[in-house]
């Protein structure tokens, strides 16, 4: 996915911008506001900066980020540490270019072939501890007011 930093075509908005606030509504497209989205979700991988768009004598007048994004924050952690353990990826991941962004997953050859005792996923424990604990306190809490609700 891409989204356009500030430049000609946005009014020199930046739609990859995270910030709440969308001043560039309108002059950024309905899959930037998705990227956007899935960043804050922590479901992308940045790829690389290239130039969109050029003028003669002027130069570049728009540059877009390429992102690979994922369905979920594991794959996108399983893809960022496991592709540099693979040799169709080399040592950096080949996560391709701005312009010609590699994404693909894994064939199930390579999946059988990743070592999962080398990955790091603290970042999605914290997820699943969070979730976890909300669904514990909404359990109890139901069950403490069905008690409540039966005895009157």
């Amino acid at each position: 996915m891409r989204c356009r930093k500030a430049g000609l075509q946005t009014g020199w908005f930046n739609c990859c911008s995270q910030d709440e606030t969308w001043f560039g509504l309108g002059r950024c497209e309905g899959e930037e506001e998705q990227l956007v989205t899935q960043r804050k979700k922590g479901l992308c991988h940045y790829v690389d900066t290239y130039c969109a768009k050029s003028w003669p004598l002027i130069g570049c007048v728009q540059r877009k980020k390429t992102y690979c994004c994922f369905n979920s924050k594991l794959g996108r952690i399983i893809q960022e540490q496991g592709r540099p353990m693979l040799k169709s990826f080399g040592p950096t991941g080949d996560w391709g270019s701005g312009k010609h962004p590699n994404c693909r997953g894994f064939t199930p050859d390579e999946f059988q072939m990743l070592d999962f005792d080398r990955m790091d996923l603290s970042e999605w424990y914290g997820d699943i501890v969070t979730a976890t604990q909300q669904q514990i306190g909404n359990t109890l809490q139901n069950k403490i007011q069905n008690f409540y609700d039966s005895t009157q």
